[in-house]
């Protein structure tokens, strides 16, 4: 890669960088109208559980797809792919169940009802999977396409929560089903993506799983790490 190519990208990259980190600027004064402290509470409760299951939904192994792309073939990264997508269903299950066994104690001490605890699981499993899409595009070197997908995601998310609290008038209900509709949209949208480029071999490989479940599974307390800190 030459140095003009990788000058590009590290330009595309910071721009999209900073348009998602713009947009929750203009949400922010929107939201603290239209929501109470209360609701802004539960928001912020939501962020915060989903950014601590998302490191078992999937146990971080997406990243195991960049480091597998520079070792194995187009065919066998497809299979690779297909096999690190069985490890987040079966995560996700783990997770579900879990959060089932817990339900009491939260209950007796969070304040979001408890469907949305299982909405959050749903929810992170599903960014997962365009994760997993936007790790190859990152790994092909397509920022323009990593940058793209990635703010328009960005873009409903927020317009869709501005439109629910706004116009619907679903108080912060209405934040939250605007973020998980844009994370379900997008994640369907990645799973097409992902099998009309080839990239899902249906293959069930131990050797894949392995790997994959070595690499994320070490990053689970680096993950949760930036939560407690």
């Amino acid at each position: 890669m030459s140095a003009r190519e990788i000058s590009v990208n590290a330009i595309v990259y910071t721009g999209f960088e900073a348009l998602n980190k713009s947009l929750p600027f203009i949400l922010v004064p929107i939201l603290t109208h239209y929501l109470s402290t209360a609701d802004l509470g539960l928001v912020a409760e939501f962020t915060a559980i989903l950014g601590v299951l998302s490191v078992l939904t999937g146990l971080s192994v997406h990243g195991a797809v960049s480091v597998a792309f520079f070792k194995l073939d187009e065919r066998e990264i497809s299979g690779y792919v297909f096999n690190v997508l069985l490890i987040l269903i079966v995560s996700t299950v783990l997770v579900l169940l879990l959060a089932a066994l817990f339900s009491r104690f939260y209950i007796s001490n969070g304040n979001l009802p408890i469907h949305w605890i299982y909405i959050v699981v749903l929810a992170s499993s599903l960014q997962f999977v365009t994760n997993i899409n936007l790790v190859l595009w990152q790994a092909e070197r397509r920022a323009l396409a990593y940058g793209t997908y990635q703010f328009l995601q960005t873009l409903l998310n927020f317009s869709l929560s501005i439109f629910l609290v706004v116009v619907v008038l679903m108080n912060w209900e209405g934040r939250l089903w605007g973020q998980v509709s844009a994370v379900f949209i997008f994640a369907l949208l990645s799973l097409i993506v992902l099998y009309k480029r080839g990239y899902l071999k249906i293959t069930l490989n131990t050797v894949y799983l392995k790997d994959a479940l070595k690499f994320g599974i070490t990053l689970i307390p680096h993950g949760w790490s930036s939560w407690v800190f």
